[in-house]
């Protein structure tokens, strides 16, 4: 329940990064596409029900070995690095496949990082300013990801950093949201 709330959380809150970048894909068309893929190909070999229970358990097993004892990830960094975080990372750089930037889910100490890269702008004059109205325009939602974070990892202080760097590797803009 913990982690089902974190990961609408994440899901929600890339995809406002997503429309606010222009950049925002069709993810659950994509995402019942692949389902109905799964489910036929599975239902053909007659263990549709077995192989989705044996596929729960290995993900189940997988992101446990990264949880306490109170079902919570220990750090933000095994956070970013789990499953669920991972495949929604990689439904949204496909999304952002031909737009000209990437973007990186990271975790530090109590931060989890989200890194957007302009893969071939260069940092141009007023994109810091443009950056940070956007950005200041949608404080609740990041103060909503770093409360929903507090749920699912064992840290007192969560912190949602943002930050947009050039082609050259060069920041243009970083926000940090708190839980407070």
């Amino acid at each position: 329940m913990v982690r089902k709330n974190v990961k609408l959380a994440v899901c929600v809150f890339l995809a406002f990064l997503m429309m606010a970048l222009a950049a925002c894909g069709s993810k659950s068309k994509e995402s019942a596409g692949k389902s109905t893929e799964k489910a036929e190909t599975k239902e053909e070999n007659g263990t549709a029900q077995e192989t989705q229970a044996k596929e729960t358990k290995a993900e189940e097993t997988k992101d446990e070995g990264n949880t306490e004892s109170n079902g919570k990830y220990a750090t933000v960094a095994d956070f970013a690095n789990s499953a669920e975080v991972q495949k929604e990372l990689e439904a949204q750089k496909k999304s952002l496949s031909g737009s000209g930037m990437d973007i990186t889910i990271t975790g530090e100490e109590n931060k989890l990082i989200y890194t957007f890269i302009y893969e071939e702008l260069e940092n141009q004059e007023g994109m810091a300013e443009a950056l940070e109205q956007g950005m200041e325009a949608e404080k609740a939602t990041f103060v909503n990801v770093a409360k929903s974070i507090k749920l699912a990892v064992d840290t007192d202080n969560p912190v949602v950093v943002v930050r947009y760097v050039d082609a050259k590797g060069e920041e243009i803009y970083s926000a940090e949201f708190t839980a407070d």
